[in-house]
């Protein structure tokens, strides 16, 4: 049997916890966030998923204090069904390493970024840019197009027009 206020309960415990966001999940229920990356979602008083890498989620399941998905049974996502208060407890503290295992990606991303491109100037940050070959080919267009509007790029517009009209 559910229990009554799990899901307040989870509420409460995850939004104390620094840059998560809640949101209506796709399959009903709410889904939290850190960033773009889901930690978990909560069904109503009955039902918590949170995903975890492989390994992580066989641990858990294997120790018992998860579930395989209840959907999803090989992944890595586990579910944890609430019927008593320990339970409730028990999927905050998962939910929260969840939230540890995404911060630490996060770092992770954000310092591979800084040590790989220590000081980033706009100019370099342009060149990285996947427009990068057509924002050098504007800017060699623009050297190239005659100051008082003579020249090749006048007489590429005057033949176009001619031919157009």
């Amino acid at each position: 049997m559910p229990v009554f206020g799990a899901n307040k309960e989870i509420q409460t415990a995850l939004q104390a916890c620094s840059g998560v966001t809640a949101q209506p999940h796709r399959f009903g229920g709410t889904e939290y966030r850190f960033g773009r990356r889901e930690i978990g979602h909560v069904h109503a008083d009955h039902l918590v998923d949170i995903p975890f890498p492989k390994t992580i989620r066989d641990t858990f399941v294997a120790a018992g204090r998860a579930e395989p998905h209840h959907i999803l049974p090989d992944s890595g996502w586990v579910s944890i069904y609430l019927n008593q208060s320990s339970d409730v407890e028990r999927a905050i503290e998962l939910l929260r390493y969840s939230l540890e295992i995404a911060a630490k990606k996060s770092l992770h991303k954000s310092l591979r970024w800084s040590l790989e491109f220590p000081t980033v100037t706009s100019r370099e940050r342009d060149q990285w840019s996947p427009n990068m070959g057509r924002r050098r080919a504007h800017a060699r267009a623009i050297q190239r197009r005659p100051e008082d509007g003579s020249g090749e790029l006048a007489k590429s517009r005057s033949t176009f027009t001619t031919l157009g009209g």
